[in-house]
Order: C-alpha cells, then structure tokens, then sequence
C-alpha cells in the first residue's frame, strides 16, 4: 500500500510524504503506484520549477517527502499546486482504496 501523508498548519499544507508500493500490480505494470507517483511528483516539480520555492526533499526506495518554508505555504500559487496534490491522491485513494490511503496531519501546536 502507498500511504501519502499531507502536513497542515494553519490550513495551508507545508509537507507532502510519500511512502510504499500500492502493490495493484507488479513493478513496472503498476498504473495505480504510477499514479500516486506523478501526482506527488508533480507537485515537487511544481514548487521548484513554477512556484519557485525552496524546498527540502528526502527521497528513498518508494519514498519521497518535501516540505516547504511557513510562509511560502500561504502563497496562493504554492496552496493552488499543494491542494491540487492532495485532491489528486484523495481521488486516486477513493478509487483504489486497498492500494492507496491518504492521511491528513494538522502540525498547529
């Protein structure tokens, strides 16, 4: 199962972690891993190259995570391609809901 974790504070999500294989079907034929996969990578290259953000990334075997600075998680263009990650996962989650689960964390202390 992929699990994709999103960070909130304040409403304004500032991480995205990204973390297993779905398993829907074996490596290299998996559409709904590939899937997840896009979406959450879309959103990195989004930050980077369109938004144009600093961001902290970890990456590993089936895993990547990207956070973002406090106040670059209120820009409008940074919530626009955050929120639309998180729409995009809840999709794909509502469609594959044995291979795919989206967790949502408030970090307001």
């Amino acid at each position: 199962m992929t699990t994709v974790t999103v960070f909130t504070r304040d409403g304004a999500i500032e991480s995205v972690e990204s973390k297993g294989h779905a398993g829907y079907a074996r490596s290299g034929k998996d559409v709904v891993c590939a899937a997840v996969s896009v979406a959450v990578q879309s959103g990195l290259a989004g930050l980077c190259e369109v938004a144009k953000v600093e961001v902290k990334t970890k990456e590993g075997e089936g895993y990547l995570r990207y956070e973002i600075g406090g106040q670059d998680a209120k820009r409008v263009d940074v919530k626009a391609i955050l929120e639309t990650v998180r729409v995009t996962v809840r999709s794909i989650a509502k469609q594959y809901p044995r291979y795919v689960k989206l967790e949502e964390v408030d970090n307001a202390y």
